[in-house]
């Protein structure tokens, strides 16, 4: 599968703006989350997967109970990679270096996510009109 030429930056503000969404934690500290874009974007259906891998920190919140496997509205994601900053002592401990960038990522919908991740992986994968039909149906 191919990211289709979509920067990160573009999967955020393209496609993750209104997107439904599920998240993988069975193998955590590696976090998955599963997106499926609302609608098309650029005349296709679209699916998006991050993995971020060694996952330093991890925080939700929802005002509902969640079930693993819930699907979450999600109406923006924000990611950015940056050093950690000199108040996060906790973060700090964890890192090989002080100058080491982290990947952060804010997400906001039906649910909150703030995770602080070591790695950070993207893919953008093609829905077919029938794949993003039986989702939705």
């Amino acid at each position: 599968m191919s990211n289709f030429n979509y920067s990160l930056d573009d999967v955020c503000t393209k496609m993750l703006g209104n997107a439904d969404m599920t998240i993988d934690l069975s193998c955590f500290p590696r976090v998955q989350l599963y997106f499926t874009v609302s609608g098309k974007v650029d005349a296709r259906y679209w699916r998006v997967r991050f993995t971020l891998r060694t996952v330093l920190y991890f925080q939700a919140y929802s005002e509902e109970a969640n079930q693993p496997g819930d699907l979450f509205l999600v109406l923006g994601v924000n990611v950015e990679q940056k050093p950690v900053q000199p108040d996060e002592m906790e973060l700090r401990a964890q890192l090989a270096s002080d100058d080491e960038l982290v990947w952060r990522l804010t997400l906001h919908g039906d649910i909150t996510l703030q995770i602080v991740s070591r790695e950070l992986e993207w893919q953008v994968s093609e829905l077919s009109p029938q794949e993003y039909e039986a989702r939705y149906n």
